[in-house]
């Protein structure tokens, strides 16, 4: 079976193809080459160039690859309407053009995450990937086993540059908690952890902040104190306020901000969010919001790998470290305008909380969301943002 999205992008590709060769069939005759084109037009000469390597592609999906971007098609037919060509193939092309920025706006806003997307799909191709049905009962086996399972996993997490040293240094905020979980009699206990840096050591004395809005009463966190604090590292133990088998709900605000080095300068000049599915559960969902100046042009992608992989090197590379479950990362836009999860309704509502708990404002940020059903426990889900 052919990928959704690939099928998509060939769909579009062929419109584009049907309206663009229409209206340049319109031109004259030493106005439908490369060169005769860029004269008769009034455009620059590399965009008739992709013009016509998309007209002249024989896949639609490679036609897709070889076009201009929108803004290049439509000053194309804005300029074909200017040499009066007939108005019904100028409206056609300029469809065709809006259904490409449909697909780009799913695709990541942009042809170069559409086609890294497209990519990595591609990388799947002919490779098993796990059903839902095949997570789902990993799931439950898992959850029977270590005797506690939950119905949603979150992490929300906003980067942004840090104030006193922009080019350097970034600044993370992060939530994160467990929506229904149900934890048997002799469950292990769950731990939780974060980093610490010198921006944030005030959470040395405390765990994470609990949520009352999203927290069932009398949930408590505890700090473990022990060598791991000596090496950046921050334990919590959580402690439930049911009794066992009961669900109940968490969310902790980690504190800080996290100050960790600027993606631009890191040796893989990408920006890696991971979470580690350490405990059974029915939905994933991240929600990561960066500053745009931050990350100008960078290209989304999800890695599903072992729990234990390190994220300093470059994601996306080694296929045969890929567990089998394909995951397309999702586009928010700006200003917390998206829709909230279908998994977690209420979750816009504790984005919006903890955006004025940060004194942060949501226009200045561009919000992508990891949604997994069924994620594989023990894997870590790592979404990642590379600069070109």
């Amino acid at each position: 079976m052919e990928d959704p999205l690939r099928v998509e992008v060939r769909a579009t590709g062929e419109v584009l193809q049907r309206a663009f060769s229409t209206l340049v069939a319109g031109f004259p005759a030493g106005g439908q080459t490369i060169s005769g084109m860029a004269r008769y037009l009034g455009v620059t000469k590399s965009t008739t160039q992709r013009l016509v390597e998309g007209l002249r592609a024989a896949d639609p999906v490679a036609a897709v690859r070889a076009f201009p971007g929108s803004k290049g098609l439509r000053r194309i037919v804005d300029a074909a309407r200017g040499q009066s060509m007939p108005e019904p193939h100028c409206a056609a092309a300029m469809q065709a053009v809006d259904g490409l920025d449909r697909l780009l706006l799913k695709g990541g806003g942009s042809k170069a995450r559409l086609l890294n997307q497209l990519d990595d799909a591609r990388r799947f191709q002919g490779r098993r990937q796990a059903t839902e049905a095949d997570r789902r009962a990993l799931a439950q086996a898992a959850g029977a086993v270590l005797a506690n399972h939950s119905e949603a996993r979150l992490s929300i997490r906003v980067v942004r540059a840090d104030p006193s040293d922009p080019q350097q240094w970034t600044l993370r905020h992060m939530a994160t908690g467990h929506i229904g979980m149900r934890r048997a009699a002799g469950a292990r206990p769950q731990i939780g952890s974060h980093q610490i840096t010198i921006a944030n050591t005030a959470v040395l004395n405390a765990p994470p902040r609990l949520l009352e809005d999203f927290t069932t009463p009398n949930t408590q966190l505890e700090t473990l104190r022990d060598d791991r604090m000596a090496l950046g590292e921050l334990q919590y133990r959580l402690r439930p306020p049911v009794a066992p088998g009961e669900p109940f709900d968490y969310i902790a605000d980690i504190g800080g901000p996290l100050r960790v080095e600027h993606p631009a300068r890191s040796e893989n000049r990408q920006l890696v969010a991971g979470v580690f599915v350490d405990s059974p559960t029915n939905t994933l969902i991240m929600d990561l919001f960066v500053e745009p100046s931050l990350l100008p042009g960078a290209v989304p992608g999800v890695d599903v790998l072992p729990g234990h992989e390190i994220l300093r090197r470059p994601l996306g590379r080694d296929e045969h470290e890929q567990w089998p479950h394909q995951v397309t990362p999702l586009a928010l836009g700006r200003a917390l305008q998206h829709p909230t999860s279908k998994q977690w309704a209420p979750l816009l509502n504790l984005e919006r909380q903890l955006f004025k708990g940060w004194a942060l404002d949501p226009n200045q940020f561009i919000g992508y969301r990891l949604e997994a059903r069924y994620p594989i426990f023990s894997a870590l889900y790592a979404f990642s943002l590379a600069l070109p």
